[in-house]
This record gives C-alpha cells, structure tokens and sequence, in this order.
C-alpha cells in the first residue's frame, strides 16, 4: 500500500472513530484497584442504564475451565476476570434491566455451539485448547457482539460496554448527513466502459455500519430532513442556504464533525493526474474553510497557512518533512477515547485552529504540536525543499492546536 493511500486510510479511520465517539456521551474511565479488584461505573454509564426500557442480557462467553490459563497465559486469565467484574458492576447498576450469564464454553458442549453460532471468535491457545472471551448482548431480537475482547484495549472496556448497550436501543440507524468536496462516495456508474463499478472509499463502508448516511451536495438549500449528525469534510463551495442549515443543526445541539485542510493531498493528487500544477504551484482549490460560520463561533483558522514543526517532523535517513507530523503520546489528549490507544498518528500538511479572545466556546485539544511549532504558506509547500521549509517556520514559542 502507498503511504498516501495508507495516510488516508488512518485519517478517515479517526473520522469515523470521532463520529462513534458522539453517539455516547463522553465516559471517564476509571479503575477502582481494591483488593477484589473490582471495576467502578462512571456516571455516565449508570445515567446510561437507568434510561434502559426493557432488560438487556449479557451472554458472557469465558472458558474458564481451559488449562492453559493457569499455567501459560494468567494475565489473560485475570483479564476476562476483570472482564466478568465489570459486568456484574452493570448488572448491579440495572437493577434487574441487566440480566448477566456467565458461561464456560467447553469443547464440543451446547454452550461452545452456541458462541460460535453468535459470531463468537475462539482463539486457539498453544497446547491445542481453544479459548472464548466475548458476550453477546441481546434486547428483543436486537442483539450485539464483542468477538473477543482485546486486553491491549483495557482502558477502553467500560466505554465499548456502554456502546454497546447503547446499540442494543438502537431501532434504526442515525442518519448522518455528510457534506464534501471529497470523491468519497463512489459514482453510480463505471468510469470507462467495461470496468467493474468503482467502490466507495473505505471510511463510507465503515460508517454504513453505524449510520444511515446521507451525501449532501455543496450546493444543497437544506439538510435531510430528520438528520440527526452532519459531517461537513474538506467544504469548498458550500452554498448560503446550506451554511445557514449546518449552523441550525449546530446551534439545535446536534453533533456537527468539521474537518478543514490548507493543504489538501488528494486535490493535489487529482490536480497532478489531471496535468495541473504548473511550476509546482498548489491548485488553487487544495484548500478548505468554513469561514463565515467560524467567525460566527469565535474559532480562528487560517486557510493559507500550514503548520510545520522540527520537533515532530517526519524524520527519515537523508530526509526530513516538517509539514508530516508524528503526534506521539505527549502531543494527544489521552483522556480522549477514540485516539488513547494509538501509537502515533501522521498528520499531514495540516493547519491550526483556536478560540478567539471574545469567544464563549468551551474548546478541548485532541493534537498539539510543541512549542518549536510555527505556520507556513500552504502555497509553498510543493516546491520548496526541506531544509529551505525549516528556514521558513516561524517558532511562536507555543503549542499549536491541529
């Protein structure tokens, strides 16, 4: 896979992993380190039970009885402990609207049968024995599963547990109006004669899951009607009448995702398949705002302008792009579950954004630079060098928020 196309795949992967993040309110997650070691609920968590109408069962899938789990893999034996506490911690906070059953699988059983049947994955262990660690959830003839829960993703039990329930209410899926000058919805037809029809870009295949999605066009006069979020991605030329609705749906309290670039690569690609780009310049239409109904909310962005930092460049032997930016740990918001568990994300040519002075907006980063970060013309960035890039970065002596 090109890095590009790799890029883009991780980018529209956090998109769709922020719009996730809207359906349930925001979950602190915390862990009560007793001597039982046993699970606390958040708040939101329990606000989120006490709203349940009719029960939801909990079908707990755990070999319990596989041996291997005393004598190689007892860290993951604790793990689907931890597990069952955390469910019995919801159990007790339903108050009889969470029923909770405890099941050991065991090898050619009804019980094993009955996993698999769900959609269960069992995962063979290294003598030969097979364990499951998953549940299925079940509210009518709504029923949700877990195929087996990941240790690697502890901190994030309680919120996909919660997520879940939340699914299992779920009678149709939200419908998600997305606005963009992007090619992310494939055409009804095939582009040349004889060729199999395109395919939608990943990130729709995704959110399908999840939503009933819904492309707008820029030049649309309103939203859907019952749209209940709106994704606005890379807007270019969107039209007066639109700009008004979006800002309605906004102000209504509905979830709005907003995603603009100074910079953008897939323009640029475009730009270059299409023969443009003379001298190196940029198309004029890389980049994307949504100025007016910025100024309105009190955030500055500045379409023209990239950010750049030594300190995070992407840095390999004989090369360095201050512009591709590394955010490690120490520059995400790790209280923010859809990005906690990452390594690192690549970000690209992106631009900064932040509140004005006059603004009543609450405002919570995701990505920082470090202070060594500073902002360069997007106009420049196709056909300067890099190290003429890192001459041009103008260091303000503070993080810059992506």
């Amino acid at each position: 896979m090109k890095i590009s196309t790799k890029i883009q795949a991780s980018i529209l992967i956090i998109v769709n992993l922020l719009l996730a993040h809207y359906i349930v309110s925001s979950i602190p997650l915390r862990l009560d380190f007793t001597n039982e070691n046993i699970f606390s609920l958040s708040d939101n968590s329990k606000r989120l039970i006490s709203k349940l109408e009719e029960p939801v069962e909990f079908d707990f899938y755990f070999s319990k009885s596989v041996e291997e789990l005393n004598e190689r893999y007892i860290s993951l034996k604790n793990f689907g402990n931890r597990v069952e506490q955390l469910l019995v911690q919801y159990k007790k906070a339903g108050s009889g609207k969470i029923r909770l059953n405890v099941i050991d699988p065991k090898p050619d059983t009804v019980e094993e049968e009955a996993a698999i049947a769900a959609g269960l994955h069992g995962q063979d262990l290294q003598g030969g024995e097979r364990l499951f660690l998953g549940l299925v959830a079940t509210q009518g003839d709504i029923e949700r599963t877990v195929p087996f829960f990941d240790w690697r993703k502890e901190g994030l039990l309680e919120y996909d547990l919660s997520k879940l329930i939340y699914e299992t209410q779920v009678l149709a899926k939200p419908r998600l109006a997305i606005v963009t000058s992007l090619p992310l919805k494939a055409p009804p037809y095939p582009t040349m004669p004889g060729q199999p029809p395109p395919q939608d870009q990943y990130i729709i295949e995704e959110l399908e899951t999840g939503f009933q999605v819904e492309m707008v066009e820029e030049s649309a006069t309103e939203l859907p009607a019952d749209t209940e979020m709106v994704a606005v991605i890379h807007p270019q030329n969107v039209s007066s009448e639109l700009l008004y609705a979006i800002d309605q749906h906004a102000l209504n309290g509905k979830p709005l995702f907003v995603a603009v670039d100074p910079s953008s690569r897939t323009n640029k690609n475009q730009s270059q398949q299409m023969g443009g780009g003379m001298m190196g310049r940029p198309n004029p239409n890389d980049s994307s705002t949504l100025d007016q109904l910025f100024a309105a909310w009190g955030i500055e962005y500045d379409a023209n302008q990239a950010v750049a930092d030594p300190n995070i460049a992407l840095t390999q032997p004989n090369f360095i792009e201050p512009s591709w930016l590394v955010m490690g740990e120490a520059n995400r918001n790790n209280s923010f579950n859809p990005i906690a568990n990452l390594e690192a994300t690549l970000v690209v040519e992106a631009g900064a954004l932040k509140l004005s002075d006059t603004s009543e907006a609450s405002f919570e980063p995701v990505l920082k630079t470090t202070t060594e970060a500073g902002t360069v013309s997007s106009m420049i960035l196709n056909f300067t060098q890099q190290g003429a890039l890192l001459r041009q970065i103008e260091a303000g002596g503070e993080e810059l928020v992506l």
